[in-house]
Parts: C-alpha cells; structure tokens; sequence
C-alpha cells in the first residue's frame, strides 16, 4: 500500500519534467540561437528535411559544430525546434 502514492506520482512527475524540459529548449534556444536565427530561417531550412528523424540528425550534427552549445543542451534545444518550428 505504501507503494500506492508513489506510482500514482509516477506520471505526474513525468508530465513535469516533459513541461520543464520543453521551457528549457525554449530559454536555451533563445539564449544560443534566436539572436541570429528566427522563426522564419528555420522554417526554410526545415522544409528542405520534411522527414522529422532526417531533421533531428541534421540538427544534432549542426548544433555540434556551429556555434556548439554544451552537448546537455542540445536534446532540448532540437526537441524545441522540432515541435515549435517543424510541426508535420
């Protein structure tokens, strides 16, 4: 019984760190890339990669060598790009 309320937490705290790593992709893409690329560059570039899996590889080898932010903040940067700026 104890076990209860600590799987029932179980989605919620999952629910929030999904949340918080969202806003993160959010502040660290503004902090490392808006100032140079916005909305409408990335969209261009984005519909040259319509498959999203092609997209994130591109992305993840982009990120490694322009301006790289720190390898921890590229997984959130990308999933913010994807789902911002990529919807399919």
């Amino acid at each position: 019984m104890a076990l209860r309320p600590i799987l029932l937490s179980i989605p919620l705290l999952l629910a929030a760190s999904l949340t918080a790593a969202s806003q993160d992709g959010e502040m660290l893409f503004a902090q490392r890339c808006g100032d140079c690329h916005g909305a409408r560059a990335i969209s261009a570039w984005g519909r040259k990669l319509p498959n999203p899996e092609q997209r994130g590889l591109w992305l993840e080898g982009f990120l490694a060598t322009h301006h790289p932010p720190p390898e921890n903040e590229r997984a959130p940067i990308i999933e913010h790009i994807q789902s911002r700026y990529m919807r399919r």
